[in-house]
């Protein structure tokens, strides 16, 4: 389970990633965040060591047109082609 970007109770938007450990029961900051603060993104799992983030609203308040991927194996994160149509 991982929870991506956000806004923070000071209404911050938020650019990191935190991950759910079961076999330890607590959330750890996962060491690469997202390439830019981002809230209300969609995001779909293709496979259960990636997520694809899609979309979001950005800190200036437009909607988003960037797509990455998460591989929490290889531990890096990879732009994919962008959104023709910026959405959240």
């Amino acid at each position: 389970m991982a929870v991506i970007g956000g806004m923070n109770s000071d209404k911050k938007l938020l650019d990191y990633i935190e991950i759910y450990d079961v076999r330890e029961n607590h959330w750890r900051l996962f060491e690469i965040g997202l390439s830019s603060p981002r809230r209300l993104m969609s995001v779909v799992s293709s496979q259960k060591d990636r997520v694809i983030i899609i979309g979001g609203k950005e800190s200036d308040g437009r909607d988003s047109k960037v797509v990455e991927e998460i591989d929490f194996i290889k531990r890096n994160l990879v732009d994919l082609a962008p959104l023709s149509s910026a959405r959240t």
